[in-house]
């Protein structure tokens, strides 16, 4: 780590925490094998798409909800009141779905950006056409969503 000096400053501790994205300068020195060689990230093979949707709640309104095997999955849940709005009897929800589009050997390279919109929602929600219950028909609520985005896992 370098101070105002350019100095040296080496530090102790039990623990490292790096937010700094995809390409972590943290990462690069903690998990590199030589100095010569960097741990570069790899996709999974998965690829999350992830919206916003204004909704009336489901269930109590403030429940967490995890769908689906693995490889087809969904998260969703609130992020405003449990009803914001009085008039609708609205919330806003955040729902991420993930889904196996390659194999984690793939060598293909999927952009490395989170603010890559999908056009076609239809076909990137083919997955979870199938996910209507009850208290929630998650077609719709992506659907629904502003706008959807695609990265990589």
């Amino acid at each position: 780590m370098r101070n105002e000096n350019s100095a040296v400053k080496t530090e102790e501790a039990n623990l490292i925490v790096g937010c700094d994205g995809i390409h972590s300068n943290v990462r690069k020195q903690v998990t590199a094998v030589s100095k010569n060689e960097e741990s570069l990230p790899r996709w999974t093979g998965i690829t999350m798409l992830r919206g916003l949707t204004r909704m009336k709640h489901y269930l109590d309104g403030r429940t967490m909800l995890i769908i689906g095997p693995i490889h087809n999955e969904m998260v969703i849940y609130p992020i405003s009141k449990e009803v914001e709005d009085q008039d609708t009897g609205e919330a806003l929800v955040n729902w991420v779905a993930l889904m196996r589009t390659a194999n984690d050997k793939d060598d293909r390279v999927m952009p490395e950006k989170w603010n890559n919109e999908v056009r076609d929602i239809e076909k990137a929600m083919e997955p979870f056409k199938n996910f209507k219950y009850d208290y929630i028909d998650v077609p719709e609520m992506i659907r629904s969503a502003e706008k959807v985005y695609q990265y990589p896992c």
